[in-house]
Order: C-alpha cells, then structure tokens, then sequence
C-alpha cells in the first residue's frame, strides 16, 4: 500500500496546485490522471483533517478496481495511515490518520469514500446513488468522466459543501471544496 513517490509532471503539477473550484486532467492511457487526482485528495484530507472526499466512476467495479485498489490503496495511502478496522467495503469508505490529534489526543481521521453512478435499478439519470446523496463533502472527483452525465456532475457540484469537522469539543475547518475531474482527449 502507498509505497511509490509521487514525481508530478508538470501538467500534473498544475492540477495538484490549482485553487480552482473545479479543475479537470486530461490525457492518454496511462498518463497518471487518476493518480494525481488521488494524491490531491489525498493531500487534502492530509491538509484538513477530518475532511471527506468521494471519487466516483459511471459502473463501481471500475471505481473498486482500478481507482481504490490499484491507485489509491496501491501508490497513494501508506499502508499505515489506515487503521486495522479503516476500510470498510460495505459502506465504500477508507478512514485514515491524519497526523492530528484533538484536545483530548485522540486521532482525527479524514475519509474517502468511492462509489460507482450507473443509472441501473430505480436511478434516474439526475440523481445519486442513495448512499451519498446526503452527504457532503470537501473533494470530490470524478474518474473518466466521458463515462458520466451532466446531471451526475451537477447533482455531485451540490454535494461539495463539506466545510467542517467536529470531534472532541473542537471545530477543524475545511476552507477548501473542489470537484476534479480527468478525461481521456477526444
């Protein structure tokens, strides 16, 4: 888990810095987009604890498979940031460690959570899945977005509204909100 250095290019380098409330990376296969995108997320969780990303896919095998276990989990987390209990694949969450600790020094953990839009079932085209169609979040991003509509992106723009996290009688600020996304080029 999370044992590979990240070294940006410097289009990536762009997109890891961008303050944008949206930002999008482009390229071929294999060009890195999504492990950007999952570093970022991944560095913002870091930079405010207790935040909460999402990253999302149109079919959520791809999201599962590719994204989570062979970026995120693979090159991204250190294998000691997530607790023994941390990833729970029911509810398609990782909990890690954050480096802070609240007034009380208990850890304060940030959360990835990844979920797949495919309109089956009951699903209309402009609605989310259940499971997160409630929450809020601080990040999120959009893996191969070709492979999703706008009612997707415009339904996840309303949920990125995350902006603090409560534990142990303190308030952690998450200042910053930001939707990502990557694409293959036309």
């Amino acid at each position: 888990m999370g044992q590979n250095s990240f070294q940006p290019g410097s289009d990536q380098q762009q997109f890891m810095e961008s303050t944008a409330k949206q930002v999008m990376g482009y390229g071929g296969f294999g060009s890195g987009k999504t492990r950007t995108m999952n570093e970022k997320g991944y560095m913002l969780n870091m930079k405010y604890p207790g935040n909460r990303g999402l990253i999302v896919r149109k079919n959520f095998s791809d999201v599962r498979s590719s994204t989570i276990e062979q970026s995120l989990l693979e090159d991204v987390i250190p294998e000691s940031h997530i607790p023994e209990d941390g990833w729970n694949k029911s509810e398609h969450r990782i909990e890690h460690f954050t480096g802070t600790t609240d007034q009380y020094g208990e850890p304060v953990m940030s959360e990835i959570y990844y979920e797949g839009l495919s309109t089956s079932g009951n699903r209309s085209d402009d609605a989310l899945p259940r499971r997160v169609s409630g929450m809020q979040f601080g990040w999120i991003a959009i893996d191969e977005a070709t492979e999703t509509t706008e009612g997707d992106f415009v339904q996840l723009l309303g949920r990125l509204r995350y902006n603090r996290h409560e534990q142990g009688g303190q308030i952690f600020r998450i200042p910053f909100r930001q939707i990502m996304v990557s694409t293959n080029p036309a």
